[in-house]
């Protein structure tokens, strides 16, 4: 008669299988999200910086996004600030993503709509994610220019 089932020492393989298998999935998994969470909030500056400049052209006024290092958020807003100026929007990042560093001037890039729709403000914006990975949002001053490096 033949008893179906599991040895301990199989049962014990299997598990020592799994764990090894789950040792070296876990950290590049979790690395994965951390690269994403980066990705992902240098696209949305991208395209928040993208926003600010077609409101100057469309509107003649300027717009300035003002980035505030050491936290997740940044602001858009009409340029230069004045008590008639308003505050459009502020920005959190998502993920727990910071701006690490900001070579423009005083922390902000300004789009000039009055003057001409060409004429910027640029400057290098430093991301990092909660793990330190980090990219960058790359401003031409004059063209405008957006470019995006990990």
């Amino acid at each position: 008669m033949k008893k179906s089932g599991f040895t301990l020492i199989e049962l014990v393989i299997v598990l020592a299988i799994v764990a090894i298998l789950a040792g070296i999935g876990v950290p590049t998994f979790l690395n994965l999200i951390d690269k994403n969470r980066l990705t992902t909030a240098l696209n949305q500056v991208e395209a928040d910086l993208r926003k600010a400049q077609a409101m100057a052209k469309a509107t003649g006024a300027n717009y300035e996004v003002l980035f505030i290092p050491g936290k997740n958020l940044y602001y858009i807003y009409e340029h230069p600030p004045t008590s008639t100026a308003k505050l459009k929007e502020t920005i959190s990042l998502p993920g727990g993503v910071t701006i690490y560093a900001n070579s423009a001037p005083y922390n902000k890039i300004v789009y000039y709509g009055a003057y001409s729709t060409s004429e910027v403000t640029g400057g290098t914006i430093t991301f990092k994610s909660p793990k330190g990975a980090s990219g960058k949002v790359i401003v031409a001053s004059i063209t405008g220019r957006i470019t995006i490096e990990q």
